[in-house]
């Protein structure tokens, strides 16, 4: 029983997901090429229904529970299911794919520039298998890099940089990325500022804001564009949310390089700034606010440690010899006039105020000091805590400043343990390829750089994760062998040695969440469009991973369709409640009840090792792959004459 019978089990399904339902294996005989009706979705940029005519995307109309649908959505999900960017089929590079088959160099320095070659699949997954194999043989496992940290291909449970991690992790390991691209330097110093991450938490509530506060400060913030999309699922909340701040009279200021949509919507008052000096114009108002006795002493004394060495610093008497921090010495480096920067000083001195800085400040290098003196200076103000005010990383992104549920959202399946201790922080990808072995340190600890001879990418665009995209095309001339699984031709899949072809959401069945930080709320879609050309059958990750999984000939073998039926038949339990709410009736899984179970309600999940045993029974045999296993093992064979036996 595929996925959608699982689901078929707990629910009354609509139309598509009962026609998917009746098949023995999910989807194996729907002709998705003639379907034509209606089907509830979702994707990062927020849940709608999909309108199908003979198994072509037309229309994509926004659900009620999208508070402001944006044209990313209603336009952009069209465009790019269709878009001539999409890969059609398993690709290999022809200077590769002739140096694997007749010797000789596999010209790296060709990547980005080489003629493409369409394989079938069973060549493509036989090249994976045996590009991993050599580089663990000859390089360990540290030579392998897993790429893939975030989930961006699909807000799912099954986000393919954890499959993918959990692929490496049953080969014996692989060498990661530490952290992300979208807020490193933040992510790792706040913990040790503020006592939280910050960047991914909570922000104080609207309610709070639009009651207490007087001045609302976005530095770099953008949240009126950066909320369109979202890690998981958009439901746009925050929208009419800053409205209504903005109605109840708050003052908002932006200091931005440039005036942004939110600044528009917001009217807010724009304080023009060099890029990157962020640091100075906090430091300077600090120090003024020190100098007129314009501060919060009890907070300082009550709250905080270290204020004599960072005040040593704003007076020019640290160690370091730098001058005092004074308005006029950021002025020559912010381009805002001193007088300036004393007037927004004592206007956030006098007024409630809460601080939004956006993650865009800290990509640079020494990032983490716009965080750290935002925070001092917050410190000074002596807001912190109190309604409507202090400082928050978040604003911009995720809904912040929405309720939370206090709720669990589901999670996926565990990666296990990787015994290679190798990482790699996310923007230092170039670097780590041009000194393999150089020592770095990282979140106060000391590393050294793996050996990179094989690059493994799911589900993220790494060529656009870094500073100098010259220096990484140069940089990857080291590596063997660079493999990519992606729906788009982008700039990952256009330097890779090999390409291996995914669906979109659409064409799979996926468990997207809702709202990141504000809601435990999961939206389970079935799989209703058939996939694009010869792409795999689910988005990004477990097929082509599966395969070569099996290719490897691994002795510990577990069944990836098991696995995924075991896990949506949880997930679709824990995830009904919000379904109902948000998809309505008549567009995959209806209302009604399903024997004893009201849809809406948590179905209570198998107990003890008999009901187990009954509820998953793929779980009973954990040595094969599914059915995949034989006709694998005869693929493997044939392969063995072409690649090299293993």
């Amino acid at each position: 029983m595929g996925s959608a019978g699982v689901a078929a089990s707990l629910f009354q399904l609509g139309a598509i997901s009962r026609a998917i339902a009746q098949t023995p294996v999910a989807a194996a005989t729907v002709d998705f090429a003639s379907w034509t009706g209606t089907v509830a979705h979702a994707d990062h940029c927020g849940p709608f229904i999909a309108t199908v005519t003979n198994g072509r995307l037309t229309q994509v109309t926004p659900t009620a529970a999208d508070k402001r649908p944006t044209p990313m959505l209603t336009e952009g999900m069209l465009a790019r299911t269709y878009d001539k960017t999409r890969i059609a089929g398993p690709m290999v590079r022809k200077s590769y794919l002739e140096a694997v088959q007749n010797g000789g160099s596999i010209k790296p320095e060709l990547r980005g520039k080489d003629d493409w070659v369409q394989v079938s699949w069973d060549t493509a997954i036989g090249l994976s298998a045996k590009a991993i194999l050599d580089t663990i043989e000859k390089h360990g496992n540290e030579g392998c890099f897993s790429s893939s940290y975030g989930g961006w291909s699909h807000g799912g449970i099954f986000r393919p940089n954890v499959l993918q991690g959990r692929f490496f992790n049953l080969l014996g390991g692989s060498s990661m990325t530490a952290g992300d691209y979208s807020a490193g330097a933040g992510q790792v110093i706040m913990p040790m500022i503020i006592g939280d991450l910050e960047v991914y938490s909570a922000q104080t509530s609207w309610e709070q804001v639009r009651d207490n506060t007087e001045v609302f400060v976005f530095v770099g913030c953008d949240p009126d564009k950066n909320n369109r999309v979202e890690y998981t699922v958009c439901d746009h909340e925050m929208y009419p949310n800053f409205d209504a701040i903005k109605k109840a009279g708050v003052k908002f200021i932006s200091i931005n390089p440039q005036v942004t949509t939110t600044d528009e919507q917001m009217g807010s008052e724009w304080v023009k700034i060099i890029p990157n000096t962020d640091t100075a114009l906090f430091l300077a108002m600090s120090y003024h606010l020190y100098r007129t006795g314009k501060y919060s002493k009890a907070f300082i004394s009550k709250y905080t440690v270290g204020f004599d060495r960072f005040l040593a610093y704003l007076e020019g008497k640290d160690s370091d010899g730098t001058p005092p921090k004074t308005p006029e010495w950021a002025s020559k480096i912010t381009g805002i006039p001193a007088a300036k920067i004393r007037e927004l000083a004592e206007l956030m001195a006098s007024k409630r105020t809460q601080i939004a800085g956006s993650w865009a400040i800290q990509r640079a290098h020494h990032g983490e000091m716009p965080y750290w003196a935002i925070v001092n200076f917050a410190c000074l103000l002596g807001n912190i805590g109190l309604p409507g005010q202090g400082v928050g990383f978040s604003w911009h992104y995720g809904g912040g400043g929405t309720a939370q549920s206090g709720g669990t959202a589901p999670r996926g399946m565990s990666q296990g343990r990787n015994p290679i201790k190798k990482i790699c922080p996310a923007s230092r990808i170039n670097e780590m390829l041009l000194n393999p072995g150089k020592a770095f340190t990282y979140n106060g600890s000391t590393y050294t750089f793996p050996k990179v001879r094989l690059i493994y990418n799911a589900g993220n665009n790494f060529f656009s994760h870094q500073q100098d995209l010259n220096e990484l095309a140069r940089a990857m001339q080291v590596v063997d062998t660079v493999i990519v699984q992606d729906c788009w031709w982008n700039g990952s899949a256009r330097m890779a040695d090999i390409v291996l072809p995914a669906t979109t959401t659409m064409g799979a069945t996926i468990f997207p969440r809702a709202a990141p930080t504000t809601s435990a709320r999961c939206l389970p879609c079935a799989r209703w469009w058939r996939p694009w050309a010869t792409c795999s059958t689910t988005s990004r990750s477990s097929p082509p991973l599966g395969s070569v999984w099996c290719r490897i000939r691994l002795h510990r073998r577990q069944d990836t369709d098991g696995l995924r039926q075991g896990g949506f038949r949880r997930q679709f339990g824990r995830g009904q409640h919000a379904l109902r709410g948000i998809l309505g009736k008549g567009h995959g899984p209806d209302q009604g009840t399903q024997g004893s179970t009201q849809v809406g309600a948590p179905r209570r999940l198998p107990q003890g090792p008999e009901e187990k045993r009954a509820a998953y029974p793929h779980r009973q045999n954990r040595d094969v792959f599914g059915q995949h296993r034989q006709d694998e093992t005869a693929r493997y064979a044939a392969h063995a004459q072409i690649f090299g036996a293993r």
